[in-house]
């Protein structure tokens, strides 16, 4: 049986543990295709079944885009546009990160959702009530940007390879399943200026290699960036 699962819980819990006076905020980072919400939502059902249980709060950057207008404000092939303007930062900061950080692991209130991808309209969401000491899960793309490293107490990054995160998407979205596509180009560029400004493989606590779903392991800082060249 594989000792993945338990090594990964067992350094939360210690994390929480450890760090009582707080809210503990695991970020789950990876390419488009990673297999970042499945591994959020496996990792939430580890907590739950533990026997002295954790209820894991699950945040998506995804609900936190920036309008379309401002996402492709430097062109809608624009590789760095996709890194830059991609999602809404500041909402992301404001109504979640920064609550739970300035709360001292007392009871407060997080906005999870900002933004409706599919009708590209900014949303009122209610507020989510966040009980002590609790634990949330951020995941999404580029969440070891310089704005939100500092609020990571944990920092995994899946790493898969182009060719089956693509393969992965063609199956999700109904995409080209050719990462030199020029229709991927915007996406597959924009995430290799993320690789070159911000270095996941170095500033991530946990590499996962994550190509099988079935069977993640954790690998090296050092192995991992040769893959996405």
């Amino acid at each position: 049986m594989s000792k993945f699962w338990p090594y990964l819980v067992t350094e939360i819990s210690s994390l929480r543990t450890n760090q009582m006076d707080k809210h503990l905020i695991v970020g789950i980072d990876g390419v488009d295709g990673s297999g970042k919400t499945q591994f959020a939502r496996k990792l939430a059902e580890r907590l739950r079944n533990l026997p002295t249980p954790v209820n894991p709060h699950v945040i998506s950057i995804d609900d936190f885009h920036n309008l379309r207008a401002v996402r492709h404000r430097q062109g809608r092939d624009s590789s760095v546009g996709y890194f830059e303007d991609s999602f809404d930062y500041e909402s992301l900061i404001n109504k979640v990160l920064e609550p739970l950080k300035n709360s001292a692991g007392e009871r407060v209130a997080i906005v999870p959702k900002a933004h409706n991808l599919i009708t590209d309209l900014k949303i009122q969401c209610d507020p989510m009530p966040i009980e002590s000491h609790s634990l949330v899960i951020l995941e999404g793309i580029f969440l070891q940007r310089d704005e939100l490293i500092n609020y990571l107490d944990l920092k995994i990054f899946l790493d898969v390879p182009f060719h089956e995160s693509v393969r992965r998407m063609s199956v999700r979205d109904g995409s080209i399943n050719d990462p030199d596509d020029i229709s991927l180009k915007r996406y597959i560029d924009g995430q290799r200026f993320y690789f070159e400004k911000c270095s996941p493989w170095l500033r991530a606590d946990v590499i996962v290699d994550n190509t099988d779903f079935d069977a993640p392991f954790i690998v090296s800082a050092g192995r991992s960036k040769d893959r996405h060249a």
